[in-house]
This record gives structure tokens, C-alpha cells and sequence, in this order.
């Protein structure tokens, strides 16, 4: 079911992917990737209180799962606010953490994609300060 969920959310049909998911709340099995999909499906539908929810929901249920993390992260970054460009680094800074205990290519893909957002927002940071500087050193 959690598959025809992912189906229905690339579709565009994320209210049917959600009611979908929703009738599933309390199954134990498959528990965290059903959370990740109904995640996507109420960001679909631009309700992002309730997916970041949903998303940390997730990260409880499995806490050594890095995908609730980079889920999180990623939709930090994608709101795009000015307060939430520190918790998306925080974010992926807990994932490039965890990641390195991790050990397999899942772990490796996730230590890589957040080691490129650190980087990249490091540069940016420091572009900044470079940008506010009047050459005066003020």
C-alpha cells in the first residue's frame, strides 16, 4: 500500500496517497517508510507544518534511519526562510554525524549529499561576509 501511496503521489494524487496512508496510522510494520511517503504526500499539498511533523514522527519511529533527517533537511531548504537556512545546516550536519556510523552505500550517498549542502552553504556564508565588507575591515 505504501507503494501505490508513492504511485499515487507521482501522479499528482497526494490527498488519495494521504487518505491512503493515513488508514495505516498504527501498523507497527513498515511504520517509518510509510511516515516518509505520508511526509511527501502532505508536502505535495503544501502543508508543511504537518509534513515536517510527519517527517520527525518518522525519525522517532527508526532514529538510526537517515532519510527522516535528509526528508527534514530537505524541506528546510526548500521553504527557503532566512531561519530556516540554520536548521536545514543543522540538519544535514546530523546527517553527514550519523552517516559516518553508518558504513554501506546508503550511508556513503547520504555522507556525500550532505558534505556538498555543508560545503555549499559554507561558501555562501562566507560570500556573504565578504559581500558586507566595506574594505575597511567593517
Amino acid at each position: 500500500e505504501v507503494d501505490l501511496a508513492l504511485m499515487w503521489i507521482r501522479l499528482g494524487h497526494a490527498v488519495q496517497a494521504e487518505a491512503l496512508l493515513s488508514t495505516q496510522d498504527g501498523q507497527g510494520a513498515g511504520r517509518p517508510r510509510r511516515l516518509l511517503a505520508l511526509a511527501v504526500a502532505q508536502h505535495e499539498q503544501d502543508d508543511f507544518d504537518e509534513a515536517l511533523n510527519t517527517a520527525r514522527r518518522a525519525e522517532l519511529a527508526d532514529p538510526r534511519a537517515l532519510l527522516p533527517m535528509v526528508q527534514q533537511a530537505l524541506m528546510f531548504e526548500q521553504r527557503g526562510r532566512e531561519e530556516d537556512a540554520k536548521l536545514a545546516r543543522n540538519r544535514w550536519q546530523q546527517v553527514w554525524d550519523a552517516a559516518a556510523d553508518q558504513g554501506g552505500f546508503s550511508g556513503l550517498l547520504q555522507s556525500v549529499r550532505a558534505g556538498v549542502y555543508l560545503e555549499r552553504s559554507e561558501g555562501e556564508a562566507e560570500s556573504a561576509d565578504t559581500d558586507t565588507d566595506d574594505g575597511a575591515g567593517n
